[in-house]
């Protein structure tokens, strides 16, 4: 959305008035005021429109957490088919960090020592990337209180996203005014 906002656009604008595309063109079309506006006002309205269909999932999701009783919430934009073997190498990596007792950031320990019991190093990377194995120091431990809170863990990528695009925004205005 923010590419196509800021920079496709532009791009397909200069080529329908055959203007040769370059920086210089670009800083032309972004110092009318009257173009910077528009775009800036169309971007808000996407905005808008994205977190009203992201509060959508959040509401589901919310709602799910509400009917209460499932340590289980299904959020309808993961893909559900988790194969079990993936499933028992999850729970087999979180056994070796409670038998480790590297539950919190203070008695957080090496990859090394963690690895040395897999033969497959990559499920440690995705349960990371899940937020749910945390770094501290340079040593990792095992969250279970992000593994209890999916939501949470949710909410809090879905702001890094956000975050990531709205400085992307900042910084393009700041570059072409």
């Amino acid at each position: 959305m923010t590419i196509s906002t800021f920079i496709i656009t532009p791009i397909l604008l200069l080529n329908k008035e055959n203007i040769a595309i370059s920086i210089n063109s670009f800083k032309w079309l972004y110092n009318s005021s009257i173009f910077l506006n528009a775009l800036i006002k169309d971007y808000i309205i996407s905005l808008f429109f994205t977190f009203l269909g992201i509060s959508g999932v959040v509401s589901s999701i919310r709602r799910q957490i509400n009917e209460g009783g499932t340590n289980y919430i299904k959020i309808p934009i993961m893909n559900n088919n988790i194969d079990e073997t993936i499933k028992e190498e999850m729970e087999h990596l979180k056994q070796v960090f409670l038998n480790l007792n590297a539950t919190d950031k203070y008695s957080a320990i090496p990859k090394e020592e963690i690895l040395v019991s897999f033969t497959d190093k990559s499920i440690f990377n995705r349960v990371r990337r899940m937020g749910i194995i945390k770094k501290y120091k340079g040593n990792y431990y095992y969250s279970l209180k992000e593994e209890q809170s999916p939501f949470k863990r949710f909410i809090k990528l879905y702001l890094k996203i956000m975050g990531i695009i709205i400085l992307f925004c900042l910084l393009l205005i700041i570059i072409f005014m």
